[in-house]
């Protein structure tokens, strides 16, 4: 039984009725042979061919009888007188006998005229057949009357009477051996079709037994289908997120409870309607009718197998609410392509996350409102500090007794101590707000120059400074962010000389760069100093907090604030900072940062003593920006390479400029607000040296802030290259002499021109000053506080044209070096974009304390700047 379950399963319903096909057809094939056969069997052993044969010999001997008795006749004749009736009587009875035998040879011959009886009879037949001719012209040309001729005819015929009975005996002899041939093949034959009949007999009982174990299978296997189609059923149904299939169409073919629950239709309602009737808002319904027809169309669609996304749907009383859909497409048995939504909905979620997300903005308010008061407080203590410091340094203690110089002394310690912390708050403000940008740096000579720094302090504690780098060279750059590396190495080191009394503090600076990582810059700042209880490294990196093991922190005068300052740094680059220490044996600050390398085309490795490349002399320059101060200070750093610069504060008006006159070089803003864009001006530009293929095509770049615009995503051989602001001028000569002929000369470089570690608020603008000079440069850092107060006034009010007023803004402070400043002024024109109003309130205090840092630091410059001008 398993063997047939094994045949049936592998032959299959349609390999089985063929079998049972095949089989009726041979025995179909079998029965018709044998019949045949039978009949051919059926014909040899007929008796009517033996009796043919032996009736030749009856006939001749009947002809024998009647010419014997007709001369019997003729001779009592001669005795007396017979009547001439009985003579003619027999005289016919012999021609009837006559024509009798002749006859039977006739059908004879026919009989034995066959390739199978033997020769030899044939050949008797051939001879008794030439006798029996002989005889009929015997019988044609005699007189029957004539007894002498009739004594010849009997004599010819009883002449034939031995080839007669050989005749008869040799056909005899082969009809009974054909005959008994014939039945032993009946029977052969009889038991070939039994045999035959009995094995498709078999066959056939074997495929019905075959054909009920598959209806049996089939039976089983459809009873499974149906449970396993209950099974689904049921977990559909049950299942706790709604389901709705759907053809390509959108017609709904299932809809489960969950999705009746959701959406308040029954089963029986939502079958066969379709989904934009029932599930789609009104105001998607465009959206959703072009979605389905590319959908058919490409096989493309915006949700369909694109995984979870967020959306809203319609109930049956017309309700929108907010769902998580995820579609996928499948083909069913027919081949037809079925939409399977899974939907989710998600209205107290959003609710919930709507109100996370107000306690987010909340707390972040909270939190900027706490800072900016410190901050402001900060600020604002420093300027009577200021006052009271220089008070105190202006009495003449040698006119005082010497309790009132030790007051004097306590009240110099103590203010000294106060503007300390009250600076410590100030660079944790902004180091907290600061994004700076990708730049590159020495971090060798950084360490180095900060280690110089800090050795006057060290001295004073009687501690000694070593520095340990490997895997770096001393003027080796890299990609990084300067600012906060030089912030976190001052409070990492100040801190270990500060709590390390005639010790040891060791740097450790160690680069890791393999071919298949990201290069990695290990830091770590060792001192063998008074250590730190376990208890406190759990509070080391807390606001304020300051180790009380052997009340060192009140000794020397720590703020609490250089770990946390320095920590921020580091989560700033993208790293995370460790300490180990142990009390009465020291500590261990560490960190590990990324960094980038940096191309050639990016930034030179000056040398100390090189040639440095000189523009030569006649270049022109088109420089295209919307803001002023960008302007006037692009254009003073190409005077001063000994470029002829002309200024453009428009798309329209630069490609005016290049029909009427050539340049060298267009540097070309890509962000202008109003009118055309950068992108679109220099478009312009390429298409108008195209029509004059005897100009020289000018080299434009790109000039934008946007750090994350390269190369790639610009449009191919519209711009030569991309700068981004703010542009230093070791930066745009390095840059024009790639694409402009230069010459060469031994002069060093001006250093301050190649520092890359700007401070966020200078006290002075002396780089600015120098490049466009004093009283340009007083007028152009009015411009900018116009710009700042301009971009403030349009946020308070929501003016339209915060975005423009914005972008400018963005631009004049990048432009004299106030970069945190114009990176907070950018996060602002991002929230202005998508309209994010209400946390685009939140950054305006911030903006506005910032900003009120700036102001001062510009008065000041212009003062002391005024000051000096006769």
């Amino acid at each position: 039984m398993q063997f047939l379950r094994n045949i049936a399963n592998r032959l299959g319903t349609s390999l089985l009725l063929a079998l049972l096909t095949a089989s009726v057809l041979v025995l179909i094939y079998d029965a018709s042979e044998y019949r045949v056969a039978l009949e051919n069997s059926r014909a040899a052993t007929s008796d009517s061919r033996v009796w043919t044969v032996a009736q030749a010999e009856v006939d001749h001997t009947e002809l024998l009888l009647a010419l014997a008795n007709l001369r019997t006749l003729h001779a009592t004749a001669e005795d007396r007188e017979v009547p001439n009736e009985a003579l003619e009587l027999l005289i016919a009875q012999l021609v009837v006998e006559f024509d009798i035998f002749y006859s039977r040879l006739r059908v004879l011959n026919v009989v034995l005229d066959r390739p199978e009886v033997p020769e030899n009879v044939r050949a008797e037949l051939r001879a008794l057949i030439q006798y029996r001719d002989q005889l009929a012209d015997m019988f044609d040309g005699s007189d029957m009357y004539d007894p002498a001729q009739l004594l010849a005819i009997e004599d010819a015929a009883t002449a034939m009477d031995a080839p007669v009975r050989s005749l008869v005996l040799g056909a005899l002899d082969f009809f009974v051996t054909e005959a008994t041939a014939s039945r032993y093949q009946e029977a052969s034959d009889l038991r070939t079709f039994l045999g035959r009949s009995l094995l498709l007999l078999i066959v056939v009982v074997a495929a019905i037994l075959i054909s009920v174990i598959i209806q049996r299978g089939l039976a089983h296997q459809v009873a499974v289908i149906e449970a396993q189609n209950a099974n689904i059923r049921l977990i559909y149904d049950a299942s706790m997120l709604p389901v709705v299939v759907a053809d390509s169409n959108g017609e709904i073919k299932l809809f489960n409870s969950a999705a009746e629950q959701t959406f308040g239709y029954t089963e029986a309602d939502a079958l066969g309607r379709n989904i934009a009737d029932v599930m789609i808002p009104p105001h998607r319904l465009a959206q959703h009718y072009q979605g389905m027809e590319r959908y058919r169309a490409t096989g493309q669609g915006a949700f369909v197998n694109k995984g979870t996304k967020r959306t809203t749907s319609l109930r049956h009383d017309r309700t929108e609410f907010p769902v998580e859909l995820s579609i996928r497409s499948e083909t069913d048995a027919q081949g037809d392509t079925m939409l399977i939504a899974f939907i989710r909905d998600i209205s107290e979620q959003s609710a919930f996350e709507q109100k996370l997300q107000e306690a987010r903005d909340e707390a972040r308010h909270h939190a900027a409102t706490k800072t900016m008061f410190l901050a402001t407080m900060s600020h604002e203590m420093r300027t009577p500090l200021h006052g009271l410091m220089a008070s105190l340094e202006l009495i003449d203690t040698d006119s005082v007794d010497r309790q009132t110089q030790d007051l004097i002394k306590t009240a110099r310690s103590c203010g000294l101590q106060t503007l300390h912390q009250m600076d410590d708050v100030l660079e944790l403000t902004r180091v907290g707000e600061v994004q700076e940008r990708l730049a590159p740096f020495a971090p060798h000579r950084m360490v180095s120059k900060i280690i110089e720094e800090l050795r006057p302090l060290a001295k004073e504690r009687f501690n000694q400074l070593s520095l340990n780098v490997t895997g770096l060279s001393d003027d080796t750059k890299w990609l990084g962010h300067p600012q906060m590396f030089m912030r976190a190495m001052y409070n990492l080191i100040g801190n270990a000389i500060k709590f390390t009394q005639d010790g040891l503090v060791t740097i450790n600076v160690n680069f890791d760069w393999q071919v298949a990582a990201k290069p990695r810059l290990c830091v770590s700042v060792v001192d063998n100093g008074r250590g730190i209880s376990a208890e406190d490294q759990a509070h080391l990196f807390d606001l304020f907090f300051s180790s009380d093991a052997g009340q060192i922190g009140s000794q020397l005068n720590s703020s609490g604030l250089g770990l946390p300052i320095a920590q921020t740094a580091v989560q700033k680059m993208g790293g995370t900072i460790t300490v180990e220490s142990q009390l009465g044996v020291g500590s261990k600050f560490s960190f590990e940062i990324p960094l980038e390398a940096l191309e050639d085309s990016q930034t030179p490795l000056i040398q100390n003593d090189v040639t440095v490349p000189r523009l030569s002399a006649g270049v022109r320059c088109l420089i295209v920006d919307d803001n002023h101060v960008n302007l006037d200070v692009a254009a003073q750093m190409l005077r001063r390479l000994g470029c002829d610069a002309v200024v453009c504060d428009n798309g329209e008006a630069a490609a005016e400029s290049m029909v009427q006159q050539n340049f060298d070089v267009v540097f070309m803003d890509l962000n202008m607000p109003g009118g055309i864009s950068g992108v679109e001006a220099a478009q312009l530009i390429r298409r108008h040296e195209t029509s004059r293929p005897e100009t020289k095509p000018a080299v434009v770049l790109a000039l934008t802030a946007d750090t994350t615009v390269t190369a790639a995503v610009m449009p191919e051989g519209l711009f030569d290259g991309i700068m981004h602001k703010p542009v230093l001028m070791h930066e745009l000569r390095e840059t024009l002499s790639r694409f402009l002929p230069c010459e060469t000369a031994d002069t060093r470089p001006d250093d301050a021109l190649f520092d890359t570690t700007p401070e966020a608020f200078p006290d002075a603008f002396s780089d600015l000053f120098d490049l466009i000079g004093l009283e340009h440069g007083v007028r152009l850092l009015g411009g900018v506080l116009r710009d700042i107060d301009t971009a403030l006034d349009a946020i308070r009010l929501q003016r339209t044209d915060a975005g423009d007023c914005l972008h400018r803004a963005i631009g004049s402070t990048a432009s004299v070096g106030l970069l945190e400043l114009s990176q907070q002024l950018r996060h602002a024109e991002d929230l202005e974009k998508v309209n994010a109003e209400k946390a685009l309130s939140t950054l305006l205090t911030s903006l506005e304390f910032n900003s009120h840092r700036a102001r001062e630091c510009i008065l000041r410059a212009q003062l002391d700047i005024r000051s000096t001008i006769p």
